[in-house]
């Protein structure tokens, strides 16, 4: 197993950066998906036995907020690797990314989640149809993630996106409305 740096459980930082990519990849397979979902090829790459995630990505001209959400992504999901609360097949995606999950929209997911009897299930997104203007999404509950899927951990629930349906709803909003004319949810492009 690679290196790691273990400070506080509470703060879950085991990686600083300064670990080569093969190191980081050895110790958190998962970690290989992470870096992907962020544009970064690092696993096949023979660069990645002596780079270090931080030159890795400041050599990919990515920004220092990158490398911060990067890093919070690996030492959150080494932390729930060794905590015993690992999804081993999937990313496990920092809160602060988008999509963006109002919180009407969490309150009713748990709700039906309740009404249904699913409460330690997962709720998925995953986009049908994205060729028209108008894209379709299907939406509902799973006992576990697939590989290649992404978990947003909130308060309430847990969600699931497809790669498709994430890279689709960046910069998104997931929504619950309920008027005279409509009910149900809402996906949304923020500012819009």
């Amino acid at each position: 197993m690679g290196k790691y740096f273990f400070m506080d459980k509470e703060k879950q930082q085991f990686f600083t950066g300064d670990e080569t990519i093969l190191e980081i990849t050895s110790s958190l397979p998962e970690a290989i998906d992470i870096l992907q979902m962020y544009g970064l090829g690092c696993a096949g790459c023979h660069i990645g036995s002596y780079e270090t995630l931080r030159e890795g990505i400041v050599n990919h001209g990515y920004k220092d907020q990158v490398f911060k959400d990067i890093l919070y992504d690996l030492n959150e999901a080494m932390g729930d690797s060794i905590y015993g609360d690992s999804e081993t097949t999937s990313t496990v995606l920092a809160e602060k990314k988008y999509p963006i999950i109002t919180e009407q929209a969490e309150k009713n997911i748990a709700i039906l989640q309740d009404a249904h009897q699913k409460k330690d299930w997962y709720f998925k997104v995953d986009l049908i149809n994205s060729e028209n203007k108008a894209p379709q999404y299907f939406l509902d509950f799973v006992q576990k993630p697939k590989k290649g899927e992404t978990i947003i951990n909130k308060e309430k629930i847990k969600l699931i996106f497809t790669p498709e349906s994430l890279k689709h709803l960046e910069n998104y909003q997931i929504d619950f409305i309920s008027t005279e004319q409509e009910q149900g949810f809402k996906i949304t492009k923020i500012g819009d």
